[in-house]
């Protein structure tokens, strides 16, 4: 029997995955990772951490068709227009890697079906291009060029290279990602870390962090609110993928 493999990035987000799942047990893997189920259906969960090489080292791992039958990527993203505000719910229509530019396009079935999922929950959402970048986009003007160039709405680091290497091996994928900075949003300076040292980790971020308490603040109270709407959202659009995908309850 094969589980969903969830893909996300951050501990803020893997802690709510797992906080939804019952039976819930270690899998051995070079990257937290877990098993267990939401709702019933076999669910194994990897936090790859932030950005597209962490990612794709990870997803060339982890995703195993033996054992999995579909990839769910979930989690937080960035806004790239004015009609996405903090906490919003963004369906990925197709993701585009920051390495060649290459757009994957997501099954519009797929899609479909947990817009509808979203829509019985009562939770708006919207379907839209979701950009992933090698660095945090940190000001309007950034964002405002890259809505303008790439026509993606919403960003983040990670879905393009895990949706490539899930295809790569023949299995469908999806994305869902609620904002948690919008356009004007105004970010700390966390690439002045990962310029110097070359990775983007727990660490080098609550260093940024702790540099702008007001800032900080502000993003942990927009983090905290894309939270409580995750974790609305699982118990809904786990059981939506999974039946698509033929994964089976137990």
């Amino acid at each position: 029997m094969k589980s969903l493999l969830i893909a996300v990035a951050i501990d803020q987000e893997l802690k709510i995955i797992k906080n939804s799942m019952s039976q819930i047990k270690p899998v051995k893997s070079e990257q937290p990772m877990f098993s267990g189920l939401i709702a019933g259906f076999p669910i194994e969960v990897i936090q790859t951490s932030m950005g597209p090489e962490a990612a794709a080292k990870a997803a060339i791992r982890a995703i195993n068709p033996d054992r999995h039958g579909g990839v769910f990527i979930l989690g937080y993203c960035g806004g790239l227009s004015n009609t996405l505000k903090v906490s919003d719910v963004v369906i990925a229509s197709k993701v585009i890697s920051p390495f060649d530019s290459k757009m994957f396009s997501i099954e519009p079935t797929t899609n479909g079906n947990l817009g509808k999922a979203l829509i019985q929950e009562g939770v708006a959402y919207r379907c839209a291009p979701l950009l992933s970048q090698k660095l945090v986009v940190q000001t309007r003007n950034e964002r405002q060029k890259l809505n303008e160039s790439t026509h993606a709405e919403a960003v983040d680091m990670e879905a393009s290279e895990i949706t490539r290497h899930a295809l790569e091996k023949n299995l469908k994928v999806a994305a869902i990602k609620i904002l948690i900075d919008d356009i004007d949003t105004e970010m700390p300076d966390f690439n002045e870390y990962y310029k110097k040292t070359g990775k983007m980790d727990k660490f080098s971020v609550t260093q940024t962090l702790a540099s702008r308490p007001a800032l900080n603040l502000r993003l942990s109270n927009n983090i905290r609110q894309a939270g409580i709407v995750l974790k609305k959202i699982i118990p809904v659009v786990i059981p939506s993928v999974c039946r698509q995908w033929g994964i089976t309850p137990h």
